[in-house]
């Protein structure tokens, strides 16, 4: 059997986006954080957190990891809808946004 070239990894090449979004929780279950692997050009909705599995009541503040910045924000069926920051952080790879909610995270 005849195999194609090899391909290194300096031969692929992955372009993540602000879609592309990695999540992670503390081990209390009050914190989400939803980490953007590009910096948005506008507002970023986050799909999959939507007030049909979210009430707008459970979350406490959403903050940008790094940056002092009160961020303004929104939950409707759309998503989870977070004002772009004003200032984008000094590095330069991923955007951990932190979700805190009053109590336990729900079923997510």
């Amino acid at each position: 059997m005849e195999r194609g070239p090899a391909i290194t990894s300096k031969e692929k090449k992955i372009i993540y986006t602000s879609e592309d979004i990695r999540f992670t929780r503390n081990k209390a279950k009050t914190t989400l954080y939803a980490v953007l692997l590009d910096w948005p050009n506008g507002d970023i909705t986050i799909k999959s957190l939507c007030s049909d599995s979210l009430n707008i009541k459970e979350i406490k503040k959403i903050s940008l990891i790094g940056s002092s910045e009160k961020l303004h924000w929104s939950l409707d069926k759309d998503g989870l809808t977070i004002q772009k920051p004003i200032v984008k952080p000094a590095y330069n790879f991923a955007y951990p946004f932190k979700i805190e909610f009053k109590n336990t995270m729900p079923g997510i």
